[in-house]
């Protein structure tokens, strides 16, 4: 789904309003519309045009999704916040675009200051009603005064120049001033376009702080500057703002931190991860038990660990030779556990591929091999860390452990 976006400036020389952008990008990609009614009314004000003209442009077809939400008033612009009631105005845009685009799925944004649920699923209610007393009728008439459009300029196009100067105050999160010399002639949009300088850093600084919560706790008066420095080195790459701090771990300098940080990571891997696959595996026969080779789940998550790591991750108290964690979501919530050395080297085992006599020979050395085998493995199976066993290949059948391994 292709969605209209919230905007606080736009460039002087722009060819094509958004709904045209969007239409064209949609039919070129032949992708559908996800319509952002108070994006549009934002949009709206803070550039000047007629919200039902957006409406009118946008080809019913492709309209498969509707969201909804509040935005803050600022005095010089709207701003999408998230964070507020719909509005009437919004309210209204949305029945103009149910009598285009019929009865579309809708969302109800609602993630700052969320007060109680009843309180947002009155909202809902408001969405539902419209649906049901909605039918063809008059035009509904919209109390609207947008901001006058900007009058087009005479100076040649700087866009290359201009973007790349706003691409690097955004990401450094450098001060406004150090775009002055660009900014002399649209001084009156100063307030809007600090929305995006200071934006673009909060939003992922808050992303990685809620992915690495202790991370960020121990990094303490470092934090701010670690996090600049990292999203400079590691730019986003990714649509998904729980990938964005997957280089984090070794991009720290701090062990201990950067182990922490290691255990936060497999967490936030192993939550996002698909679910073990629903097809039965093949039949496994008494002379294949040998070799055949253990399915592990897709959410498992291993991570070596120490004393200080386990420590500065708040586990204390805890047997000295642990030696690493290992995370899973046997449903939908995470669960972890604690290994020892030998867990951990038969776990690797088993994630590369390997047999279950080759992992089974790892507690060879136990004081009771064949209790300790019984125990590890069968928590496996038991704890949902293992679907299965899968009959091997030719080639593991002889090796007794798959490529790799």
């Amino acid at each position: 789904l292709l969605e209209n976006v919230s905007s606080y400036a736009t460039w002087r020389h722009d060819e094509v309003p958004e709904w045209e952008a969007i239409r064209y990008v949609a039919e070129r990609a032949d992708c559908l519309v996800l319509l952002d009614i108070n994006n549009i009314v934002v949009n709206a004000h803070n550039h000047g045009f007629d919200p039902v003209t957006f409406l009118d442009g946008i080809p019913a077809e492709r309209v498969a999704q509707h969201h909804l939400s509040g935005h803050l008033d600022l005095g010089t612009h709207r701003f999408d916040d998230h964070a507020h009631e719909v509005p009437d105005e919004v309210w209204a845009l949305f029945r103009e675009a149910r009598k285009r685009f019929g009865q579309v799925p809708t969302v109800v944004e609602w993630d700052g200051d969320v007060p109680e649920l009843p309180r947002v699923l009155e909202e809902s209610a408001k969405a539902i009603a419209i649906d049901a007393e909605l039918h063809p009728a008059d035009p509904v008439a919209i109390d609207f005064h947008p901001e006058p459009a900007p009058a087009a300029g005479d100076a040649p196009p700087r866009t290359a120049a201009d973007l790349a100067a706003w691409w690097e105050a955004m990401r450094q999160d450098l001060p406004l001033d150090s775009l002055s010399d660009r900014l002399a002639p649209h001084e009156h949009l100063r307030p809007r376009l600090h929305t995006y300088v200071s934006g673009f850093y909060v939003r992922q600084a808050k992303a990685l702080s809620s992915s690495f919560p202790r991370t960020a706790e121990l990094l303490g008066g470092r934090l701010q500057e670690t996090v600049r420095a990292y999203l400079l080195a590691h730019p986003s790459d990714d649509p998904a703002l729980e990938n964005l701090g997957r280089h984090l771990p070794e991009f720290l300098d701090d062990t201990v931190i950067a182990g922490v940080a290691a255990l936060e990571r497999a967490r936030g891997e192993s939550l996002i991860a698909p679910d073990p696959s629903r097809e039965p595996l093949p039949p496994i026969t008494p002379e294949t038990f040998a070799v055949a080779v253990p399915v592990v789940v897709p959410s498992l998550r291993l991570v070596r660990v120490d004393a200080a790591i386990l420590e500065a991750w708040g586990k204390t108290g805890h047997e000295a030779d642990i030696a690493g964690v290992v995370f899973w979501r046997p449903q939908t919530v995470v669960r972890h556990d604690l290994l020892r050395a030998d867990e951990v080297e038969a776990l690797e085992l088993a994630r590369r591929g390997a047999s279950f006599a080759a992992i089974c020979d790892v507690f060879a050395g136990s004081p009771e091999p064949l209790t300790r085998a019984q125990q590890v493995l069968g928590g496996w199976s038991r704890h949902g860390q293992v679907s299965g066993l899968r009959p091997p290949t030719p080639a593991h059948e002889e090796t007794g452990c798959s490529p790799g391994c």
